[in-house]
């Protein structure tokens, strides 16, 4: 995750058509501000057990442990890895961002037992945790999930073998 912030912040990927929480706002001119573009910049992540209990408890289901630590490490406007696009992860707006992702915009794959997390291959599919029937703990396989025709294909069997997975679709000179 930082090599990628970091890869992304050093070929100016930093920037949104967004006020930027003034806690992650860039100190450094945007080359984009004439756009109406905004820089941020990654920070250490604020969100506390408690406000991800919250969320689970909104969305019905408990988080698998390495995402939630995912969520604890840093906030962030964009992620892009390999073909994926995290959602957006801002201070003090990430639970909010989630919670409309989860609840509002993709409540047929949450009804199905997958939660998103991430856009992928730009043409609208997602990647959820599939919680399935069988799921006796947390620790859910990643699926894609085909926003067309609602199907849920394996992708990945953790999120902590999603990210390495991820990584190896980045061509090397890429990061």
């Amino acid at each position: 995750m930082d090599r990628c912030l970091q890869w992304m912040m050093s070929h100016q990927l930093n920037s949104i058509p967004l006020p930027v929480h003034p806690a992650m706002a860039d100190s450094h001119p945007c080359p984009y501000a004439e756009d109406g573009y905004e820089s941020w910049l990654p920070i250490p992540s604020t969100v506390t057990n408690a406000a991800l209990d919250s969320l689970e408890a909104a969305i019905h289901y408990p988080l698998p442990a390495d995402y939630r630590r995912f969520l604890q490490h840093k906030h962030f406007y964009d992620l892009l890895l390999g073909g994926a696009e995290f959602f957006p992860h801002p201070v003090d707006e990430w639970q909010q961002l989630l919670r409309q992702e989860m609840l509002a915009n993709w409540p047929d794959a949450l009804r199905a037992g997958c939660i998103p997390f991430a856009n992928y291959g730009g043409a609208g599919d997602i990647l959820c945790f599939y919680t399935g029937p069988n799921q006796a703990t947390a620790d859910y396989p990643v699926v894609f999930y085909d926003h067309e025709d609602g199907r849920a294909q394996p992708f990945s069997p953790s999120f902590a073998a999603l990210l390495p997975q991820l990584l190896a679709e980045t061509p090397a000179r890429d990061m």
